[in-house]
C-alpha cells in the first residue's frame, strides 16, 4: 500500500495516483448518495451504468499513464472528474432548484439526452486516448544543462513579477473600464502585463528548480515558499475582489499545469492536501464573488473599494446564512462547474445550433476577430452567437452589437458533435489529440525556461480545447497567448541567458 503513494520522488504523491483516488471516491460517493436518495428526473439506472463505464475507462487510462507518463491524460482526468463526474450527483438538486438555464435551452431535457451525451463522451474519450497513447518525450528536460547559478538568479527576481502583478491587478480593480482601454496601444500593454500572464510567468520561474535538469536544486526554503504563497494569495484575493468566481480553482489549475510543464508529475502529500482544500473552499467563495460582482455592477469603483470591509462582511454573512440551505449556496456553484450541461445542450439541440456552430461561421468569425480595426463578414464568435439562437432572436446577431453580449461555453464533445455530424466526429477527436501530443513532444528550447513556457502553452491550449468556447475562440486566444509568451520568453532570455 505504501508503494502506491510513493514514487521515485521520495515520499511524494503522483498526480496520477491522486486522480485515481479521486475517481474512486467520487464514484463511490455517488453510489452511496443515490443509495439513500431517489434518482432525479434526469438520471436513471442506465445513467449510473454509463457513469460506471466512464469511471472504469478513466481508471484504465490513468493506470496506463503510470507506466507511460502522459500530461494530457492527467489533464483529461482533471476535467472529467471535477466537471463531468461530479455532475451525476448534483443533478439531484436540479429538480429542487431548477436553476440551470443551460439544460433547459430551446427544449426541456430528458434522461435520454443525458444518457446519449454520456455514451458519446465515452466513445470520444476512447478516440482521444488513441490519439494521445503514442506520446513519447523527444526532447527531455534533463537534456538541457543549465547552471544552478542561472536558475537561482531568475528565482530571486520573481519579486519583480509580484510587483507587476500587484500593479496590474490594482489598475484593473480601480479602472472604470475594468482594465479595458479605448487606446489600442494601452490595451496591448495591459494584456502583456495581465494578472494571468504575470502569474504564470512568475510560477514557471519558481518551478525551474523542480525540473530534472536542476534536480540538485530543490524547491524549498523560506524565500521560495513565501514567493509561492505570495503569488497564490495575491492572485486569489485580487481576482475574487474583481468578481471572479473561480479565482481559487484557476490558481490550483495553473499550479497543476506548471508542475506538468516542469516535468514533475508528483507533489508532496502536504501540498496535495492544501490544493485539494483550496478546490473545496472555492465553493463558498463562489457565492462571495457573486455577491461582490452584483454590488460592483451598481457602484462606482472608488466608492465600492472605499466601503470594501462592510461589503465583505455582508457577503460573508450571506454565505453563513445560506450554509443551512444547500440549494441557495451550492447549487449555483454546481451548475457553473457542470460542463456536462453544455455538452448536453449542444448535442440535444444540434440541429438548431448548426448554422452557428459550423466551419463556415467559425471561419468568418475568426477572420473578423483577427482583422485589426474592421470587419469583413460582421460575424460574432460562435460562443457569442448561440445565445441569439436559444433566445430566438437570430436577426439581431452582430459582432459589434454590445447591447446584447454573452459568451457561452461549448466543450469539445458538444461542439464536434454539431460540426462534424454527430458520431462521425470520433476520428476528429483522435486526430486533434494526436496533433497536440506530437507538437508537445517536439518542443525544444535553448534554456529550461523556454522549454517549460512552451510546454505550459501547449498544455493550457489543450485544456482550452477540452473546455472549448468554440474553435474560432480557441484560434484567437491561442494566437494572443502565443504572442504574449513569445515576448516574455524573448525579454527574459535577453536578461538571464548565460552562455
Amino acid at each position: 500500500m505504501r508503494r502506491t503513494f510513493e514514487t521515485t520522488f521520495g515520499g511524494d504523491v503522483r498526480i496520477g495516483t491522486i486522480f485515481i483516488l479521486l475517481n474512486v471516491i467520487v464514484f463511490i460517493s455517488t453510489l452511496i448518495f443515490y443509495g439513500t436518495h431517489e434518482l432525479p428526473s434526469l438520471a436513471n439506472a442506465f445513467t449510473l451504468l454509463l457513469y460506471f463505464f466512464l469511471s472504469i475507462q478513466l481508471h484504465l487510462f490513468l493506470r496506463y499513464e503510470r507506466r507511460r507518463p502522459n500530461p494530457f491524460i492527467l489533464i483529461l482526468a482533471y476535467v472529467l472528474i471535477l466537471f463531468y463526474f461530479t455532475r451525476i450527483t448534483t443533478l439531484y438538486w436540479h429538480d429542487l432548484a431548477s436553476s440551470s438555464g443551460v439544460l433547459e435551452r430551446i427544449r426541456e431535457p430528458t434522461v435520454e439526452d443525458i444518457n446519449h451525451t454520456l455514451a458519446f463522451i465515452f466513445s470520444a474519450n476512447l478516440a482521444i486516448f488513441v490519439g494521445l497513447a503514442r506520446y513519447s518525450e523527444k526532447y527531455r528536460l534533463d537534456q538541457i544543462i543549465e547552471t544552478p547559478a542561472s536558475i537561482r538568479n531568475m528565482e530571486k527576481n520573481v519579486s519583480v513579477f509580484l510587483l507587476l502583478l500587484l500593479a496590474s491587478s490594482f489598475y484593473t480593480l480601480f479602472s472604470d473600464s475594468g482594465g479595458g482601454s479605448d487606446s489600442r496601444l494601452l490595451g496591448i500593454v495591459q494584456y502583456l502585463i495581465s494578472e494571468h500572464h504575470l502569474f504564470v510567468i512568475g510560477l514557471l520561474i519558481l518551478f525551474l528548480p523542480a525540473t530534472p535538469s536542476a534536480k540538485n536544486n530543490k524547491c524549498e526554503g523560506r524565500n521560495w515558499t513565501l514567493l509561492l504563497i505570495g503569488l497564490l494569495v495575491l492572485l486569489v484575493v485580487l481576482k475574487t475582489l474583481s468578481g471572479s468566481r473561480s479565482a481559487i480553482l484557476l490558481s490550483v489549475q495553473i499550479v497543476f499545469f506548471c508542475l506538468l510543464a516542469a516535468g514533475k508529475p508528483s507533489i508532496s502529500r502536504r501540498s496535495a492536501a492544501v490544493l485539494s482544500a483550496m478546490a473545496f473552499i472555492s465553493i463558498p467563495t463562489f457565492a462571495i464573488a457573486t455577491y461582490l460582482r452584483i454590488v460592483q455592477a451598481g457602484a462606482i469603483k472608488l466608492e465600492f473599494y472605499g466601503n470594501l470591509l462592510p461589503i465583505l462582511g455582508s457577503a460573508v454573512d450571506l454565505v453563513r446564512s445560506d450554509l443551512t440551505d444547500m440549494i441557495g449556496l451550492y447549487v449555483p456553484a454546481f451548475d457553473r462547474a457542470a460542463f456536462l450541461d453544455f455538452s448536453v445542450d449542444l448535442i440535444k439541440n444540434s440541429e438548431a445550433y448548426a448554422p452557428v456552430v459550423s466551419i463556415t461561421h467559425m471561419f468568418k468569425s475568426t477572420v473578423d476577430a483577427v482583422t485589426p480595426g474592421f470587419d469583413v463578414f460582421d460575424f460574432p464568435l460562435s460562443a457569442n452567437a448561440i445565445s441569439f439562437i436559444y433566445y430566438g432572436i437570430p436577426s439581431q446577431m452582430s459582432r459589434i452589437d454590445r447591447d446584447f453580449y454573452q459568451s457561452d461555453q461549448f466543450n469539445v464533445y458538444g461542439e464536434y458533435f454539431v460540426i462534424f455530424g454527430g458520431w462521425l466526429s470520433l476520428p476528429i477527436f483522435a486526430l486533434v489529440a494526436y496533433i497536440f501530443q506530437k507538437v508537445y513532444s517536439k518542443i525544444k528550447g535553448d534554456t529550461l525556461f523556454q522549454l517549460i513556457v512552451w510546454r505550459f502553452f501547449v498544455l493550457s491550449t489543450f485544456m482550452l480545447w477540452l473546455t472549448s468556447f468554440g474553435t474560432d475562440w480557441i484560434i484567437v486566444a491561442t494566437v494572443q497567448n502565443f504572442c504574449i509568451f513569445w515576448i516574455w520568453v524573448y525579454l527574459i532570455k535577453k536578461r538571464y541567458l548565460l552562455s
